[in-house]
């Protein structure tokens, strides 16, 4: 059974029948085997393989860590990137195209956009981009979401009691540098 295959099992169901296949696999991609009686170690393997044989997209954001809005709710990252979420984000304002250093060619098909209604986008390359003007757009994004939203995307970024959300997304925006 491949590795896709597997991961569309129940994490018991995948640790029982092919603990083997996963652990080559967990070792192929990071080089290092997993702790098979550590719950963290174990969700790390699973998370890390899903990202690499379920999450295959064409599509790549510039920055690394960034986070954008697609729609209440639903954002778009390195780490979450599917074509579809990226195609989505696209079809409401094809301009965005810019964010993305990868991209398939045929793009703006798939977002239904006719030849003769696209006007010439501009892709910019990585370096042409200015840092304040990414971290703005970043920031921008950012505010749009609520406090809660904002913990459950950055769990790794603490909180104190009373923090004002300008003051969380200034964490953030520091992390993510």
């Amino acid at each position: 059974m491949e590795i896709k295959e597997i991961l569309t099992l129940t994490r018991r169901e995948a640790l029982t029948k092919y603990v083997k296949e996963l652990d080559e696999a967990y070792f192929e991609l990071s080089g290092r085997h997993f702790c098979r009686s550590c719950v963290s170690d174990i969700t790390t393997m699973f998370n890390e393989l899903k990202r690499e044989y379920m999450n295959s997209t064409d599509f790549k954001l510039i920055r690394e860590k960034a986070t954008y809005r697609v729609r209440k709710g639903v954002m778009i990252s390195n780490d979450k990137m599917t074509d579809e979420l990226a195609l989505e984000w696209l079809k409401d304002c094809p301009e965005r195209i810019k964010f993305f250093y990868s991209f398939p060619a045929d793009w703006k098909e798939r977002i239904g956009l006719v030849p003769e209604e696209v006007k010439e986008i501009e892709v910019v390359a990585m370096e042409d981009v200015s840092e304040e003007i990414m971290e703005e757009e970043f920031r921008a994004n950012l505010g749009e979401l609520k406090m809660q939203e904002l913990k459950e995307l950055y769990p790794d970024i603490s909180v104190e009691f009373g923090q004002k959300k300008a003051d969380f997304i200034d964490k953030i925006i520091e992390t993510n540098k």
